[in-house]
């Protein structure tokens, strides 16, 4: 089962299923909003209207190339049609504190390693 936090989508067999019925509901999503028919779309990329709906009900996988002639020929960021993509990592509170503890000890071995020269 894939688990969801912020509409952050896990890889695995199902999200990949998952991701399929976002990306399309989101080209439908677009496609509707600005009133443009299925066959609309896939005239103006070449191909069938069935390869459209296709497309949008996530039975089938999309190449990086027919997402970006989508895209151009709606007239809108490829992003729109991507969920949120996870950052590699997002710093808490106990990341920070822990930063810091880590930053005092190397100051404080910096001290002892590194004692300060006298000035005469």
């Amino acid at each position: 089962m894939t688990k969801k936090k912020q509409g952050i989508i896990k890889a695995s067999a199902q999200g990949d299923k998952e991701l399929k019925k976002i990306i399309g509901s989101r080209i439908q999503r677009v496609r509707r909003h600005l009133g443009r028919t299925a066959d609309w779309v896939a005239r103006g990329i070449g191909v069938s209207r069935g390869a459209i709906t296709q497309v949008e009900n996530g039975r089938n996988n999309i190449s990086a190339t027919l997402l970006w002639k989508i895209a151009t020929v709606l007239e809108c960021d490829i992003k729109e049609f991507f969920p949120n993509v996870p950052d590699a990592k997002t710093l808490d509170q106990a990341d920070i504190e822990k930063i810091g503890k880590e930053n005092e000890r190397a100051a404080d071995y910096a001290r002892k390693a590194f004692k300060p020269l006298k000035n005469d």
